[in-house]
């Protein structure tokens, strides 16, 4: 949930005008703590609730975009 508030935070024209320094590699690194709990608690205690749920997908989409980047840099 940190991770999705302050991406939105991040791209909002609120943000730009009032230049909040959020940077982008401690974000992913929030939503990539999420991913990795969010697998353990499924393993580990079989928990299947949607926040749970969400964090995966999400954490993956981190994993492509971080590979992606080292991949083809701009």
């Amino acid at each position: 949930m940190l991770f999705i508030a302050l991406m939105v935070l991040k791209l909002s024209a609120l943000a730009i005008a009032i230049r909040l320094p959020f940077p982008s590699p401690l974000i992913a690194g929030l939503g990539m703590i999420g991913f990795v709990s969010g697998v353990i608690s499924i393993f580990k205690n079989k928990d299947r609730s949607l926040f749970v749920l969400l964090s995966i997908p999400i954490g993956l989409l981190i994993i492509f975009w971080v590979a992606a980047e080292i991949a083809f840099p701009h």
